[in-house]
């Protein structure tokens, strides 16, 4: 230790400690001053709304125990489901009122498809399904396969977007649920996003499966959309049964 205070170096006498101003390079003063910088502000700020927005959604699908809303008419559309259902959590309890659709119902069908515009996300979810999922067309529905695979169907004809769908259980409430899982079968929407829906049918309405969509980048189906698929009464013809 040296007799200036201090370790192993010794300091001229007379001559305090002199501190150099802290230097910025020439680039990244001239960035400062003419803001060139990338502001953090904006997108924290949509990160944080987002945020905001799916713990809302989620909340606004009500306890497990929420009331089951009261239907005085047979449900034949989306329509009807929406008159009888006025927030949400309506939906969303009607769901959990209801039992799997099994896999033979479904099979070699192709189903009319609506959302239901229920929850804050709604004007979102409608952009995903209608302008994102398939570019440039509206989707209508889903054409299930005799063999537990599937496509969404959209306005200009065309059949994309492939799934796979059997009985498994929930992951909004840990009951049997006609799952449609995407991954695997769907690069973008499946393996990047993780898109699920689970569909029931409402005991006395069998024209109606409910289904709950999500993403699992944004909570999965607890962030759900609700839609509905319409079952004809017709029977599947052959000529429907390939995908």
């Amino acid at each position: 230790r040296g007799d200036d205070g201090g370790f192993g170096t010794r300091m001229p006498r007379g001559r305090g400690c002199r501190c150099e101003p802290m230097r910025l390079p020439s680039d990244t003063l001239s960035a400062l001053r003419g803001g060139h910088l990338v502001p953090l502000a904006p997108p924290l700020f949509a990160v944080s709304s987002l945020a905001l927005l799916v713990a809302l959604n989620t909340a606004q699908n009500g306890g497990e125990h929420a009331p089951t809303p009261r239907i005085v008419a047979e449900l034949a559309s989306a329509e009807d489901v929406l008159r009888s259902c006025a927030r949400k959590s309506d939906v969303v309890a009607l769901w959990r009122s209801a039992g799997p659709v099994q896999p033979e119902t479904v099979a070699g069908r192709e189903l009319r498809g609506a959302l239901l515009f229920r929850g804050v996300l709604a004007p979102a979810s409608a952009v995903i399904t209608h302008a994102l999922f398939a570019p440039g067309s509206a989707w209508t529905g889903k054409a299930f396969g005799p063999l537990g695979e599937g496509l969404n169907t959209f306005a200009n004809g065309m059949r994309r977007r492939c799934f796979t769908y059997a009985v498994q259980l929930s992951e909004l409430d840990g009951k049997p649920a006609l799952a449609l899982t995407y991954r695997g079968r769907d690069g973008l929407f499946g393996g990047l996003l993780g898109m699920r829906d689970e569909l029931r049918v409402l005991p006395g309405h069998p024209r109606i499966l409910l289904g709950m969509g999500g993403m699992a980048v944004t909570g999965g189906v607890r962030n759900a959309a609700p839609f509905v698929l319409v079952l004809s009464g017709e029977a599947p013809q052959p000529s429907q049964a390939g995908i």
